[in-house]
C-alpha cells in the first residue's frame, strides 16, 4: 500500500481502510481476459469485477455503507466504476504508479518462467530416470529368464508379465535370493520327479514360492499317511508330500 493513503481524511476510519485494502488485493496486477456484461473484455492492471453483496460479505461492511464508501473513493478519483445489473467493474486510478505493477509484473513473469523451466527440467529428469530404471530392470529380468532356461534346459521368453513380476519382486528381495530359489528348486524332490515342468519364471517369481524355497531345497521325507483326507485345518502340499497347517 502506498503511504499517500495516510494523507486521506478517511485513513483513521477502519471500514474505509478495510475496503481500500480489499480493492487493492482484488485488483488484477496484469492484463487478462474475462467475460462481463455479456461480452469478453480485457481487464487492465488495477481493475476487477465484483458485486456489492460479495464485497460486503468479504469485508463485513454493510452494503449501504459500502456503497457510500465507494462513492467517496470515486469522488476523490481513487476509483472509477461501471455498473451492470448484476455486478460492477471497478478501476483503481493510478494503480500502476502507486503499486509499481510494471516492475512487479516483470518479476512475476520472470519468476513464473524460471519455475516453469525448472518444472520442465525436473519432469524430464524424472522421466529419464524412470526410463533408465525400467530399462535396467528389464535387462535384469531377461538375465533371470536366461538363467532359468539354462538351469532347467528350457526356452522361456521374457514377457511383459514376467518383467512386471520381476520388477515387483526385486523391491523386496535381492537378486541373489531369486538365484538361490532357482537352485533350490532344481534340487527339490517334487520338481525333479515332475521334470521341472512347473518351474516356470512366473512360478519362480511368486512370492509364496520365494519364501518357501529361499532357505534351501525341499526333499521328501518318508512318512506314513494314516488318513487319505486332510484333517480339519490341514491341506496336502504336493511339493512337500505332507499335510501342513493352514497359514
Amino acid at each position: 500500500m502506498h503511504r499517500t493513503v495516510l494523507e486521506k481524511g478517511w485513513s483513521n476510519k477502519p471500514d474505509f481502510v478495510a475496503l481500500w485494502v480489499y480493492l487493492l488485493l482484488q485488483a488484477s496486477h496484469e492484463k487478462r481476459e474475462c467475460f462481463w456484461n455479456g461480452k469478453s473484455i480485457v481487464l487492465k492492471p488495477g481493475q476487477f469485477i465484483s458485486g456489492r453483496s460479495k464485497m460486503a460479505a468479504a469485508t463485513g461492511i454493510h452494503r449501504s455503507k459500502l456503497e457510500r464508501i465507494l462513492k467517496c473513493f470515486e469522488s476523490e478519483q481513487q476509483i472509477e466504476q461501471q455498473t451492470s445489473t448484476t455486478s460492477r467493474l471497478i478501476s483503481i486510478t493510478n494503480y500502476l504508479k502507486h503499486q509499481n505493477v510494471e516492475q512487479r509484473s516483470e518479476q512475476i513473469v520472470s519468476s513464473k518462467r524460471a519455475a516453469s523451466e525448472q518444472r520442465v527440467s525436473t519432469k524430464q529428469e524424472l522421466k529419464k530416470e524412470r526410463s533408465n530404471i525400467k530399462t535396467r530392470d528389464e535387462s535384469r529380468a531377461q538375465k533371470f529368464v536366461d538363467f532359468v532356461n539354462q538351469t532347467f534346459s528350457k526356452k522361456y521368453r521374457c514377457t511383459e508379465k514376467i518383467k512386471s513380476q520381476f520388477a515387483a519382486r526385486i523391491k523386496n528381495y535381492e537378486a541373489g535370493v531369486l538365484v538361490n530359489v532357482v537352485k533350490n528348486i532344481k534340487e527339490s524332490s517334487y520338481h525333479i520327479d515332475t521334470g521341472f515342468k512347473y518351474a516356470t519364471p512366473e512360478f519362480l517369481l511368486r512370492e509364496d514360492k520365494i519364501e518357501k524355497y529361499k532357505s534351501g531345497p525341499i526333499t521328501q521325507k518318508p512318512f506314513t499317511i494314516t488318513n487319505t483326507e486332510p484333517q480339519k485345518g490341514q491341506k496336502y502340499d504336493e511339493e512337500t508330500n505332507i499335510y501342513s497347517e493352514f497359514q
